[in-house]
């Protein structure tokens, strides 16, 4: 079986802080935000593609650049770690595109981001819940 690292990497081997400026300051560091300036959406072709980076994944999502997710949701609960959506992460709703589920239980998932948060309120009307919107 082959592992491969996925990853970003300046020319002189730097990885720290591609997603955003403030996204890793250590080390006194403030060159951050150097992969994914918001110019790259407006250039056509393809697909630009994040795997499993979790810092420049909160920035995208935070600054509204991702068109879409695709996730593999498995049936594990491991109880700590880094999220896919942190606390302080931008509110959304997102649109279910696709699902398919394996033999395992994992989920796929192809999703699109669908605008902000319905923020309402639930009325009882003849017995029956209809949401409101604000």
């Amino acid at each position: 079986m082959r592992h491969t690292l996925h990853t970003f990497l300046s020319l002189d081997g730097v990885m720290q802080g591609p997603g955003g400026p403030g996204e890793d300051r250590s080390g006194g560091f403030e060159r951050g935000g150097w992969v994914v300036p918001t110019r790259l959406k407006e250039r056509p072709g393809g697909e630009l593609q994040v795997h499993g980076s979790c810092a420049p994944a909160h920035t995208l999502h935070d600054a509204g650049l991702l068109d879409e997710y695709r996730l593999i949701v498995f049936p594990v609960v491991l109880g700590g770690g880094k999220r896919l959506f942190p606390d302080g992460s931008v509110p959304g709703t997102l649109d279910l595109i696709r699902s398919t589920v394996t033999s395992k239980g994992a989920v796929a998932l192809t999703l699109q981001p669908a605008g902000a948060v319905g923020l309402g309120h639930i009325d009882i009307v003849d017995g029956t819940e209809v949401i409101r919107p604000a």
